[in-house]
């Protein structure tokens, strides 16, 4: 995201927690690969999720595992993947971790979620050109989502065949652009990414609870990173190194750099609780 300073989310996780002074605590880790912290990813662009040009992980996310990988004496390695595929990926063990989850019961089931490390909010897009009003403005266009992605199933029920699901962020934003549906749900932050990246054609609208049969919950919600059930011991861990960040102010400092748009839910900080775990 053109808007993040990631080099000063660098410095910010360069700085954060101390040296590798936990070695022996690493090798009690429920890891994939002894250690490594396998991280699966699914984009790139926005304040949680930012893939750096040299391969690394930054963003908020970022700012997050690289202190825990120094506390802990661990390497990262990036499963770069799709949304949907990196959930499964944790699932099937060939990930420790995902990041930027939303949460819901059924997921619960099967996956564990740590704190929660950010905000986000629904919104639809749509052209200029486009008149929107709200839901009666869409009856019989075509829209588009993320396949995996919360509020997608709801928005399945609501649109039906005039909703097409896509596998990633990129994807969908570009069939967008290129007029393949003529309206796009998603997270706040994804008007200042790529492709969109505030594009004087696209205007952005915020959803109510309950419009087009969306929850509250799901109009406006936290992110999590997620670990599988046989991993709760990671999450623990992950959880204590934001707390030490937060604690000692470092926190606030990854959060300043990584420059969450004024006036966006990602700018907010949510509260250090776990939601209800389902496994």
């Amino acid at each position: 995201m053109k808007l993040l300073y990631l080099a000063a989310v660098a410095l910010a996780a360069a700085t954060v927690v101390g040296g590798a002074t936990a070695g022996n605590r690493a090798a009690t880790l429920p890891l994939v690969h002894a250690g490594q912290l396998t991280i699966a990813t699914y984009g790139t662009g926005f304040p949680t999720v930012v893939i750096n040009k040299d391969g690394t992980i930054g963003g908020t996310s970022g700012a997050w595992f690289n202190a825990f990988a120094k506390e802990n004496g661990l390497k990262i390695k990036l499963f770069q993947t799709t949304f949907t595929s990196a959930i499964l990926a944790v699932q099937q063990g060939k990930a420790d971790v995902t990041m930027d989850i939303y949460y819901t019961p059924e997921r619960a089931k099967a996956l564990y979620y740590s704190y929660p490390f950010s905000v986000e909010g629904l919104q639809v897009f749509t052209k200029k050109n486009l008149s929107y009003t709200g839901p009666a403005s869409l009856k019989g266009k075509k829209v588009g989502a993320v396949s995996g992605v919360v509020w997608t199933p709801t928005l399945k029920k609501y649109f039906g065949s005039n909703l097409l699901e896509f596998p990633s962020q990129a994807q969908a934003g570009t069939a967008f652009l290129n007029g393949q549906v003529d309206a796009y749900f998603e997270a706040d932050a994804q008007y200042f990414t790529p492709p969109i990246n505030k594009s004087a054609n696209v205007v952005p609208h915020n959803i109510s609870p309950g419009q087009y049969g969306v929850p509250a919950g799901d109009v406006r919600g936290y992110g999590y990173n997620i670990v599988s059930c046989k991993a709760k011991a990671l999450a623990t861990a992950l959880n204590a190194t934001l707390t030490k960040l937060e604690t000692s102010g470092q926190w606030a400092q990854v959060l300043k750099a990584a420059g969450a748009p004024p006036g966006t839910l990602a700018a907010e900080v949510p509260p250090r609780q776990m939601p209800k775990q389902g496994c």
